[in-house]
């Protein structure tokens, strides 16, 4: 459902289509037929969701969701993405195998894509290839600002884990218009970190509004039982 309701904003085609159909609409603009190229994918239908950061904790569980049960949310396709490829393979290996049999609300993954947040070329070609990026690798005021960068730049939705508030502003104040210009959406802060927080803050806001009264200040506490501590950040 989530991924369908990114779909839509702006219509976007879900195939790119032919070269010359391309030149054909740019004779009376300055686009050449290189830049072109560039920005199509050949035929090829952009992948709904790719998951960057895949040898991650989160990055691994939100690849094993959409293998099982990526249907249920509306996915028709995903990939993921690691700097790694190798260790790709041995984190989620048995997701990767063309073979395998996928339950019946899974997505079969796509071909891994190698990217690494310190080579913006690679990750701008994998936002070209998406949809939408989940991006899970961390922390983000180091290895996250050339996904929010690249995605902007190829007109693909974003979505991230983080909580770190200061580097969210900041990507905000440096991105945020340009996406708004290209109808694309930068939803971060969309995990543990923050969604129970803020839907606990906004059902309580909601209940004391019919009562006239407003939340001057909110804090939450979490009790967990079981588990253990994560190996991210």
């Amino acid at each position: 459902q989530h991924t369908k309701e990114l779909q839509s904003g702006p219509k976007r085609p879900t195939k790119f289509q032919t070269l010359e159909y391309h030149l054909s609409t740019q004779r009376n603009k300055k686009v050449t037929e290189k830049e072109i190229k560039e920005n199509m994918f050949w035929g090829k239908s952009k992948i709904d969701i790719v998951v960057f950061g895949a040898t991650g904790d989160v990055g691994r569980c939100v690849c094993h969701f959409l293998h099982n049960q990526g249907k249920l949310v509306g996915v028709e396709s995903w990939a993921p993405a690691a700097r790694n490829l190798e260790k790709l393979g041995k984190v989620i290996g048995p997701v990767l195998e063309k073979d395998r049999k996928v339950p019946n609300d899974g997505i079969s993954s796509s071909d891994p894509i190698k990217a690494d947040c310190d080579d913006y070329e690679s990750v701008l070609e994998m936002a070209k290839q998406a949809k939408v990026v989940i991006a899970c690798a961390g922390p983000y005021m180091r290895y996250g600002e050339n996904v929010v960068k690249a995605c902007v730049e190829a007109g693909t939705d974003y979505v991230d884990i983080t909580g770190e508030t200061i580097w969210v502003n900041d990507m905000a104040k440096k991105y945020g218009e340009e996406a708004k210009k290209k109808g694309i959406y930068l939803l971060s802060q969309s995990a543990f970190d923050s969604v129970p927080s803020d839907i606990t803050v906004a059902l309580g806001a909601t209940a004391l509004m019919k009562l006239d009264e407003k939340v001057a200040r909110a804090e939450c506490h979490f009790k967990m039982a079981g588990g253990g501590l994560a190996g991210g950040t």
